[in-house]
């Protein structure tokens, strides 16, 4: 019997439940004349525009950049840079060389061993 009483009280509740309290006065602003309005729409396609024009120059001039940037790295590449000859009164005066105390093998011994390889190498005459 409480069940029943429960359940019946529940009912008659939930339209009272389901209910939204009111909301709050809005401030209702006048609406904006059309003139106005076609004009705001106007300065926002100018700025778009603008914004538009604005960011393809700065594409423009940031490849302009890189491509100076690469003409100067291959020119830089092309020209390696100059060393100065060593200046011969600055530094140890060069060594001089006794041609007379180098080795000699006589003509007719470099002859001999050079055809000594050609006969082990199998070489025609």
């Amino acid at each position: 019997m409480r069940a029943l009483l429960v359940l019946t009280a529940a009912l008659f509740a939930s339209p009272a439940i389901a209910q939204r309290a009111p909301l709050p006065p809005v401030a209702i602003t006048p609406p904006i004349a059309s003139w106005q309005y076609n004009a705001l729409l106007v300065q926002q396609e100018e700025a778009r525009q603008r914004a538009i024009q604005q960011d393809g120059q700065l594409n423009a001039l940031d490849a302009q950049l890189r491509v100076q940037q690469s003409i100067a790295d291959l020119q830089a590449q092309r020209n390696p840079p100059r060393i100065p000859a060593p200046d011969p009164a600055s530094g140890p005066p060069y060594p001089q060389i006794d041609a007379s105390q180098l080795a000699d093998i006589p003509d007719a011994a470099l002859a001999a061993s050079n055809q000594r390889v050609l006969d082990v190498a199998g070489a025609p005459d």
